[in-house]
């Protein structure tokens, strides 16, 4: 990053002589670089020693330029500062002060990044993410860097403006989390906030859309619209952040089909939503499980995917079934009764316009028919996964099945067929059936995530 010249704030050094001005202009120039410099070796240690998806391999190699750059500048600074000394404060310093903050904010993704290598994360679904993303239609150059997170929770990382590239994305998952291939699905969900916000806010077609149709929401109703300018612009925070999440959920749903539902159920259960009561809730920022289930559930049906796994026999599908026919939801916001009618009727009537705006952004990546092959070769999958053998045996000449049925087909293994593998695998004496079954499901995970490596090997052998 180029070292910017504004004023800086809170500098208040006394002034004395042009020497005295110049060592303390070193000074920090020095500290600066000592901060750089141990980011750069940091970088350069951990590109050498780890294995990592290419979008974490672009944001290194944007550090690493920005560490030359700002060495380069720093001199620069430092020369012009030695020849005017006099104008140390009023030019030269502010510089040094906006790169230091700059790389204050890159110290604090540097190592969230640098931990979330392939040995910690399920790296070939993460790729798999990434080229899904790259297929979305004006996302063909994003690239999205995983960070590790102490969060129970998974997460899309806002940026500080302009420090990094436009097509630079973060999102972090928990570092509890960071190996497990089915919970990781929740990432797709992550993915569809950085499209969002990277479009929604540029009035980008069909967003632009969905913006009007946000407002129209508003005015139709009279007691939103006639509030006060600050209740109802938070009022209509509460509304985009509904609408975010939903279009996220329908935006991972289109890209991984019932796997991500199972694996947000999953989430949604881990950090306690799914209790009592929490399930038909909304709150500032979240819309209802119930209502979230209910629109993805539409989404399954409108893309085949539903009639392929209503029959299952799994608790998950029994508990998509239950959450999508509760009609009533609670807003729990600090607002009388009569607006929180208000603004949940406003969300109800903008969900066909979200559905239309995943319709488009998706439109590439649904030429295929992933719940047909799913049908045709689920029976293969599971067959293999209950008797120990990765599934990529299967995949013809043809690349079929692809990672979407496989994912669906083990996801849906892991949830019906666990059983009778742990009765095959497991240590007969069952006095741990819990471990047995998390023991294996990890092998199931692990027998998946070979799959789709295996597959994204021969695809690249074939183009």
């Amino acid at each position: 990053m180029e070292l910017r010249t504004k004023p800086a704030r809170g500098n208040h050094r006394r002034k004395g002589s042009s020497s005295g001005a110049v060592e303390s202009l070193l000074y920090e120039g020095a500290s600066l670089l000592t901060l750089v410099n141990f980011i750069r070796a940091y970088v350069e240690e951990q590109r050498q020693t780890c294995r990592y998806p290419p979008p974490t391999c672009y944001f290194f190699e944007f550090i690493l330029r920005e560490a030359a750059n700002t060495e380069e500048d720093l001199h620069r600074i430092v020369r012009k500062a030695q020849a005017k000394p006099q104008q140390i404060d009023a030019v030269y310093r502010p510089g040094v002060v906006v790169s230091g903050g700059e790389w204050e904010a890159i110290h604090s993704f540097i190592k969230p990044a640098a931990d979330a290598h392939s040995l910690t994360t399920p790296d070939p679904l993460i790729r798999f993410a990434m080229d899904q993303l790259q297929k979305t239609v004006g996302m063909e150059k994003a690239q999205i860097v995983v960070l590790l997170t102490s969060e129970l929770m998974y997460l899309q990382t806002e940026l500080p403006e302009s420090l990094f590239p436009p097509d630079l994305g973060f999102i972090e998952i928990p570092y509890s989390q960071g190996n497990s291939f089915f919970s990781n699905i929740n990432v797709f969900h992550e993915i569809g906030h950085f499209v969002f916000q990277r479009f929604y806010t540029a009035g980008r077609p069909p967003f632009d859309q969905l913006a009007s149709a946000l407002s129209q929401a508003v005015d139709a109703h009279p007691e939103l619209k006639e509030l006060p300018t600050k209740r109802q612009a938070a009022l209509r925070k509460s509304l985009e952040s509904w609408t975010e999440e939903v279009f996220c959920d329908l935006f991972a749903t289109r890209l991984i089909g019932p796997a991500f539902a199972f694996a947000l159920i999953d989430l949604l259960w881990l950090v306690g939503l799914m209790k009592e009561g929490n399930e038909i809730t909304f709150n500032a920022l979240h819309p209802s499980p119930a209502l979230r289930v209910q629109q993805l559930l539409e989404q399954l049906k409108d893309d085949g995917w539903w009639d392929q796994v209503m029959q299952i026999d799994a608790e998950h599908v029994r508990l998509l079934n239950s959450l999508a026919a509760i009609e009533a939801h609670i807003v729990d916001l600090e607002e009388p009764e009569p607006i929180r009618k208000s603004l949940f009727d406003a969300f109800c009537s903008v969900l066909r316009a979200i559905k239309a705006a995943v319709t488009d952004v998706t439109a590439e990546l649904r030429q295929a028919d992933p719940a047909g092959e799913f049908a045709e070769y689920r029976a293969q999958i599971e067959e293999c996964l209950a008797n120990g053998i990765v599934p990529s045996a299967i995949v013809g000449p043809d690349l079929r099945p692809g990672p979407i049925a496989i994912i669906n087909a083990a996801y849906v293994f892991q949830l019906t067929g666990l059983g009778d593998l742990v009765r095959k695998l497991a240590d007969p004496d069952r006095r741990h059936p819990a471990k047995d079954r998390m023991k294996l499901r990890q092998k199931v995970e692990a027998w998946t995530m070979k799959a789709i490596e295996d597959f994204q090997v021969l695809a690249a052998v074939h183009r």
